[in-house]
């Protein structure tokens, strides 16, 4: 049977999120829905999936790496969808969202490859999150045509995969797969598809929100995902032309300034790191690279 969306959901230990995920997504015969679970510690998921609403759920554990980058890929490889929607199992998808893909869809041309939207975050006391506030400039800016760069900047450094719809076979053809690693698996996915696109999109309409946990994998502190992130990082950068790197001002500061959190040696670490990898932290700024300089000399002298 084949399917107009394919839904991708990696899973962890998330039951509760996974159901409210799963009832915010419509049940029509358009959708698939595949859930990917990364080896959590109960099975409650699968009375989760099979309690679903949902005519077309389907459930499958990740055998090979940990991590939702496998999870992901099993996803794409098991899609039959024609276009390919990623979703977390501690998100979900807005009031009426399917509605505004849908429109999105239909008013595209056959050479939009990646439909971008707009997104909204949730923290966990109810109130609106910040997680969402880059991705809703970047949309604001291409939409108004605001700034410059504002074509790379959302091809380039709209680094995750959800509030987004792709193009399956753009995605298959170019053979566009995430990175099987514990964090930061979807960068070089976004990076690699923002930049293959023939032709993107983008749509106002607010489709997804983003739960804002201080337990997730993106607000814990372990030095071993830091030092994951600092080689995705240096990937995507040698991945960016000189050129791209001008237009979206490439530099690791923020990871440096990361750094610190974990003491002074792991800053001396990661700047030698950056060093040794060939990644420039001033060169593609905009800003007077003496001032960023003696920041963080000063940030520094606080140790």
């Amino acid at each position: 049977m084949s399917f107009k969306y394919s839904v991708i959901i990696p899973h962890y230990n998330c039951e509760d999120g996974l159901e409210r995920l799963l009832k915010s997504i419509p049940n029509k015969d358009t959708i698939e829905v595949i859930v990917v679970d990364d080896r959590s510690t109960t099975e409650h998921f699968k009375k989760v999936i099979q309690n679903s609403h949902l005519k077309h759920v389907i459930g499958y554990v990740n055998d090979g790496a940990k991590g939702a980058g496998t999870c992901r890929n099993i996803g794409l490889n098991k899609a039959k969808g024609d276009f390919l929607i990623f979703a977390d199992s501690d998100d979900f998808f807005t009031l009426d969202a399917f509605k505004s893909i849908e429109n999105a869809v239909n008013s595209a041309d056959a050479l939009t490859d990646i439909i971008f939207f707009n997104v909204t975050s949730q923290s966990s006391n109810g109130n609106v999150g910040f997680r969402h506030l880059k991705i809703s400039n970047l949309i604001s800016n291409y939409i108004n045509q605001v700034g410059v760069n504002y074509t790379e900047k959302i091809r380039l450094t709209h680094n995750v995969p959800w509030g987004k719809v792709f193009r399956a076979e753009f995605i298959k053809a170019n053979q566009i797969t995430f990175d099987e690693l514990i964090v930061s698996n979807d960068v070089m996915f976004s990076v690699k598809a923002g930049k293959q696109a023939k032709k993107i999109s983008c749509s106002k309409s607010v489709i997804y929100c983003v739960t804002q946990n201080d337990g997730t994998l993106t607000t814990k502190k372990s030095i071993n995902n830091f030092r994951i992130r600092l080689d995705v990082y240096a990937n995507y950068y040698h991945f960016l032309s000189v050129d791209e790197r001008k237009a979206v001002e490439a530099s690791p500061l923020p990871l440096l300034l990361q750094s610190m959190k974990y003491g002074l040696s792991q800053t001396f670490k990661t700047i030698l790191f950056f060093k040794k990898r060939k990644v420039d932290s001033f060169t593609y700024l905009s800003v007077n690279p003496s001032k960023l300089k003696r920041f963080l000399r000063e940030l520094l002298n606080k140790w």
